[in-house]
């Protein structure tokens, strides 16, 4: 009988040990967080690759799994998200906030004269 090197399961593949090399058995692989896998074997898999990232104007509509990549979907109508969610957000008029929209998708920022009308409220208060 012959012995045979135990597999290395490469971090740069995005491969982590998912069970050690035993005298009767080689080393099984599985795939780091954030990575699906591209080459499954029987027990575990070859290589992997990062998760795709969603854009902004884009939700994450599936989540990635060990064997799946993350789908991303584009948000509709007056809906946003950036990149990061799991579903698209509402966009608020800024001015029903009492705010100003510096350009549009930006987060809203208080005008300047809201702003000179705030600092004179805590200098006189």
């Amino acid at each position: 009988m012959r012995c045979e090197p135990c597999t290395i399961c490469d971090s740069g593949l995005g491969l982590k040990v998912k069970q050690p090399c035993r005298p009767s058995s080689n080393t099984v692989c599985g795939t780091l967080e954030g990575f699906y896998c591209l080459d499954p074997t029987k027990d575990g898999c070859r290589a992997a690759q990062r998760y795709s990232s969603c854009k902004p104007g884009q939700y994450i509509s599936h989540t990635g799994t060990t064997s799946t990549d993350t789908v991303c979907s584009d948000c509709t109508g007056d809906t946003y998200s950036d990149g990061s969610l799991t579903a698209c957000q509402s966009h608020t008029g800024c001015e029903s906030l009492g705010l100003q929209e510096m350009k549009p998708g930006s987060p809203c920022r208080i005008s300047q004269p809201a702003l000179i009308w705030e600092l004179s409220l805590k200098v006189y208060h």
